[in-house]
Order: structure tokens, then sequence, then C-alpha cells
């Protein structure tokens, strides 16, 4: 029977005092499992018995003591067990809260009739059995029972049982082992056997982040490494601790927590006698002869041939690689010097017979990408698709990505890359994360900038799907933004508030500054349409003081803080002016003047945003009285969406010039030989063919008004 319906029977058996029932009711403190293993307790002691369906009681029930702990009653449980079978779950206890029948058989070797004793442990609720890796399992079925067992066996007799399981599972396993890393490491470790525990816990480690689970490769190489330093202390292998540190590195970077692995690496290409440029000057003089040498290589007819390089040149080459990639995220300027030494050294090397050939060149073109320097980009990709010969990898990945960012940046969306799963998940599955994010969040700005919003709740999926495979950190932060953009282009601004606050504390903690500026961008426009000026303004104050420290970040963090600015300040602007406080007025107006030049030449080389902000231009001249020059500014805002298919900014520009033409103050009645109606039908089409719900509420309150 289930304990629930065992301990309800219990409690109404005929003839048991009521005193005892409270008592039992009271040391379970509503706990089921422990009432269910007092109820058992009792049957196991004959003070009930069972007779044709129904439970009795017997003369011991007014001998028994009902136990103050669970603890008390699966000891008492466990004591009264016979001698062997006793023996056998303590072992089984060792093995864990799960354990295969041919490990048990093989460690209880001098125990008689095994399978009758666990079919009797099985009938005593303690275990329960399934199939599991084609084995024969057993289980606790409380983690308590297990805990029990296992604390009243003595502490030598467990070291001793955890070293013959380790062995017993060398032995039956040995043709699968690596599946069983991890519990050799945990056996070994349990039986003081710490060079075995090391072995195996660096094995297990590096199997997790061949399997793609980074939180478990954390935990295996951090103790194993633990246990080495331990062991050795100042007699630690060089070597031996480098190799530690790699695997943490990539670890950390599979995980998104850039720093952490920046810091190792760092120290791995210290020992390895690697020093960056020291000093502006000298940073500043060495980017400019590499970006000259890079596009003599490129550019020249003359065929250089590359030099083979040595395999420590070759170490040093993938450990600056993964380096600039985390330097993306954590210091874009960083990463740009880092990365164009990184393109001109890969030129005058051979490395077509590395793994990561391919890959680094489809990925070089990136910092040229976030310049803007198209040409440049462009001939990367060339050299990265003639390398390939057609296979694919998670090169294709990292080509597709840096494509799709140039596309995104230059405004030429319908040339980017179509979305194909076969690649993010080809990338999942290698434990590649940084390609595929970049990928899902440049595909899901460009879908946000066309409106099509079905694309960006399957980018947001498949963001969380590696964040949560990883427990990566850059990948929930592009699922956040993904999610916030797609609320602000949608109107749902209490909900894009909340996305955009989860990501700003996770990059916050995380120390992606450059992705932290972009989340406060958000929420300053959030705040400010939610009509929470004052809040959006101190978010506005953080974004400059994080710009300001950012000596180079990359276009497309900015210009989200750069939106969520003006808007704060027009609308700061419009509240003065209806205050009609003089001198607020023109000190506001001279910032909201300053943050929309900002804006605008900015995104005179950035597609994404630009409909958006010619659109901001034009509101804030018409809040200062300069009509004509608000209708330029929304013509060019207009002119722009049509060309990009920007449909969300563009519709609610048509809209806005719709509601200014209509407005009796109003100067003028059409902007190029289109009149009110004619924008506001523009705008309603629009409205409906992406499901804008609270555009066209607001379409029918204007329409209906007027």
């Amino acid at each position: 029977q289930t304990g629930e319906a065992l301990v309800n029977n219990m409690l109404q058996v005929k003839g048991l005092r009521h005193a005892l029932k409270k008592q039992i009711v009271d040391r379970a403190g509503g706990n089921p499992f422990f009432m269910e293993e007092i109820v058992r307790s009792l049957i196991d002691e004959g003070a009930i018995v069972r007779t044709n369906g129904a439970f009795q009681v017997t003369e011991k029930i007014d001998h028994v003591v009902i136990p103050s702990t669970i603890n008390d009653v699966l000891m008492a449980r466990i004591d009264r067990l016979e001698g062997q079978t006793r023996d056998l779950i303590k072992i089984a206890s060792v093995i864990g809260r799960s354990f295969f029948d041919r490990i048990l058989k093989e460690v209880a070797d001098s125990i008689e009739g095994v399978d009758e004793r666990l079919a009797y442990l099985k009938d005593a609720q303690f275990i329960r059995n399934r199939m599991r890796m084609e084995e024969l399992e057993y289980l606790f079925k409380h983690a308590l029972a297990q805990e029990a067992a296992y604390e009243s066996t003595l502490i030598q007799q467990r070291k001793t049982l955890h070293l013959k399981v380790a062995q017993s599972i060398e032995k039956i396993f040995r043709e699968r082992l690596h599946e069983f890393y991890g519990m050799l490491a945990f056996h070994y470790s349990k039986a003081d056997e710490l060079e075995k525990a090391e072995e195996y816990m660096t094995k297990a480690g590096e199997e997790a982040l061949r399997s793609s689970a980074a939180s478990e490769a954390l935990n295996y190489l951090q103790e194993a490494l633990k246990l080495y330093t331990d062991r050795y202390g100042d007699q630690a292998d060089p070597e031996r601790l480098i190799s530690f540190k790699k695997n943490l590195a990539l670890t950390h970077f599979n995980r998104g927590q850039f720093s952490e692995a920046l810091s190792l690496y760092d120290e791995i290409l210290a020992s390895r006698g690697y020093r960056p440029n020291q000093g502006k000057l000298v940073s500043t003089c060495t980017l400019i002869l590499n970006l000259i040498d890079i596009i003599t290589f490129l550019y020249s007819p003359i065929n250089l041939k590359p030099r083979v390089p040595d395999q420590r040149e070759l170490e040093v080459f993938d450990l600056r690689y993964r380096k600039a990639q985390g330097l993306l995220v954590v210091d874009s300027k960083k990463s740009f010097f880092e990365s164009i030494s990184l393109v001109r050294k890969s030129l005058h090397l051979d490395m077509t017979k590395t793994p990561q050939h391919r890959e680094f060149i489809s990925a070089s073109s990136i910092p040229f990408v976030g310049l803007g320097v198209v040409s440049l980009s462009k001939r990367l990709f060339k050299r990265a698709e003639d390398d390939a010969g057609g296979q694919i990898g998670i090169w294709a990945v990292a080509l597709a990505a840096s494509r799709i960012l140039l596309a995104y940046r230059s405004g030429s969306w319908d040339s980017a890359p179509q979305f194909d799963p076969n690649l993010v998940d080809l990338a999942h599955k290698t434990g590649e994360t940084m390609f595929p994010i970049l990928y899902l969040y440049a595909l899901g700005n460009i879908k946000a900038e066309q409106g099509l919003w079905d694309h960006l709740d399957l980018y947001a999926r498949k963001a969380k799907s590696i964040a949560d495979s990883y427990a990566n950190e850059l990948a929930q932060a592009a699922y956040h933004h993904i999610r916030t953009i797609t609320l602000i282009r949608k109107r749902d601004f209490h909900q894009a508030l909340t996305e955009a606050e989860l990501g700003a504390l996770l990059t916050d903690k995380a120390a992606h500054r450059p992705h932290y500026l972009r989340f406060i961008g958000n929420k300053a426009i959030a705040q400010t349409l939610l009509g929470d000026t004052e809040r959006a303004m101190l978010s506005v104050r953080e974004g400059e003081i994080i710009l300001a420290k950012q000596k180079m970040t990359v276009i497309w963090y900015i210009i989200p803080f750069l939106v969520g600015r003006l808007i704060t300040h027009i609308e700061l602007l419009k509240q003065a002016i209806e205050c009609d406080n003089q001198s607020d007025i023109r000190q506001i107006q001279r910032t909201a003047h300053r943050s929309a030049k900002q804006a605008v030449r900015k995104s005179r080389k950035f597609a994404p945003y630009r409909t958006w902000i010619l659109k901001l231009m034009g509101n804030y001249y018409w809040l200062i009285g300069k009509q004509r020059k608000a209708l330029k500014w929304w013509d060019k805002s207009i002119q722009e969406g049509e060309r990009l298919g920007a449909r969300p900014d563009l519709s609610r520009t048509y809209f806005e010039v719709g509601k200014r033409l209509l407005d009796p103050q109003s100067k003028y009645k059409e902007l190029n030989g289109i009149e009110a109606k004619g924008y506001l039908e523009k705008a309603r089409v629009l409205f409906e063919e992406m499901g804008l719900e609270r555009d066209l509420d607001e379409f029918d309150k204007i329409t209906s008004d007027s």
C-alpha cells in the first residue's frame, strides 16, 4: 500500500489508544515520510499486524516507544534487520542512493542469498528497482534511509567498502569506464586513495567538457586541482598545473564566465612567456602597423607563402584567440587590439592543419564588422570559405554569425543568412557557445527591426536552451535581450522592464559591461514610456558613467542606450514645456539636442534603430515649435524605414505624422502630398500585419476623436 493509505489505516485501527495516535502525529510533525516510517517500524516490531486486509494491534503495542526523530526511526528499522540483510543494506548505502545489481553483488561477495535479501528490502519499502543504462539498478526510496544506513557503518569499514566499490566498477564496466569517471572519483576519494581520485576527477571533468556539462566539469576540475595541489604543494608539476588551468578556463568560457576565464588565460600566457603590449603609445603604433600589414596582405597580388609554426606558437595563438573572444564581451577595446594582432599573425603562419584554423578565420572578421569596415570583412569571409573547401563545421557557425552581424549593422537585412537550426545544434552539441549566441543575437535583432515576432520567440528558446545546458551567463543574457527587444517593439513595457532588469542584474554580476550598458538603455526606454522619468534618469546617469569608462564599445551595445537617453530627455522636455518653466526648458532643450545629435551621428553608420532615432529627432523639433524641421526628420525616418523594411518603427513614424498633421495647431496638412488620413491608414495596415494590439487601440482612440 502507499504510505498515505498505510498511515490512514493505521490511525483507524480498532483498539489503538488515542494518546498513542496523538503521539505519532505530533512526533511526525506533518511529515508523511516520518509518519510512514513510524508505522512500518511498528509493523516490523509486531505491534501491529495485518490480518485479512485490516490492521490490528497486538499486546506488544503497550511496550512500544515512538522515536523522536526520523533518523531514530530509520536506525531502529535497520537494526531490526537480520544480520546479513543489515550488512547488505549498509554496503548498498556506501555505493550510493542508487546502486547497480552487478556492483552490489561483486562488493557483497561474502553475503549469501543476495537476491532474496534484496526482495525482502524491497517488500519492506527500503528500496525499489528500475532499469537504467541497460542494467538492473536499485534505488533507496528515500535519501534519509540511505544516509542512516551509511552513518551506521564504521568509518574504516566505509573506506574499505568505497575502495572495493571503485575496484568493482573498474572490473565490471572496463569497456565503458568513461561513463563512470565521476563515480570512480567519488569512491576513490572516500577511500582516501587520493592519486586515483585525482586521476578520475580530472577524467570526469574532461568528459563533462566533451559532453557539454559545463557545471559538472567545473566542479570536477576544481576538486581535482585541489586534490593535486594538496598532495604536491610546491613540488607540483608546472605543466600539470597549466593543463588544469586550460580545462578550467575553457569550462568558465563555455559557461559565459569570461572574467574568470580571462584571468586563467593571462596566467597561462605569462607562463609561456607571452607579454601583451604595454602603454597606449606602443599599443596604438602596433595596431596601425598590424592594420597596414593586413591590408597589404589581403589586397596584394603577390601570393606570400606563410611559414609553418612550431607547437608552442600554436598553443599561444590558441590561448590568445580564446582570450580575444572573451574580451569581446568584457572589454571591446582590448578585444579589438588583440583580434587585429591575431589576424595579422594568422596571415603569416600556415595554420591549415590546426583544428581552430577555419573557425578563427571565420571569426576574425568580427572586429572589422564592429568597426563597419565592410570590404575587409568580406575579404575575410571569402578566405574562410576558400579554406573550407565545402566542409561543414563549427567554423560555419562562426562565419554565419559574422555575416549576420555585418548584415545587421549595414541594414542589408534580407541578405543575411537564413536561420539554420542545424548550425546552432551542431555548435551546441560540440560545446561551442560563443558563436551560436552571437548568431542568435544578431538574427534576433534583425527580426525585431522587421517585426517578425515568431522568429524572435524561436531564437529566444534556442538561447535559453544553451543557457540551461551550460549554465551559460552570456546565453542567458542573450535570452533576456531578445525577450526585451521583442516586448519593447510590441509596446509591452511592463514586461520589457522586468526582462531588462533581469538582464542588467545578470550582466552586472558577470562584469559584462557592454551588455550591461545595453540593458540600461532598454530599462530607460521602458521606464520613460511607462511614465517613470525619475527612475529613467537614474538609468541614464548610470549608463553615462559606464559609457565614459568604456574607451571603445561596439556600436550595437551603445545605440540602445543612446535611444533610451534621447527618449528620456525628450519626455523631460515635454514635461517642462507643459509646466511652462522657461529656465528648465532652456536647460533640458540643450541636453535633449546634444543627445539627439549624438544618436543621429552614431546611426549614420548603424542601420538598426536609425528609423526610430530619426523619428525621435522629429519629435524633438515638433516639441520646440519647429514644425518644418520636424516634418523633414520624419520624412527621413519614413524613407529609411521603407528602404530597410523596419516595420515597427516605420509604422509608428506614419502614425506620428498622421497625428501631428491632424493637430489643430499644425501649420501643415500634408507631407509629400499625403494627408493625415493617408499616413494613419499606412500605420493601421502595418499595425494589423504585425498584430500590434496596443498601437491599434491608440489608433482607434485617435481616429474616433478626430
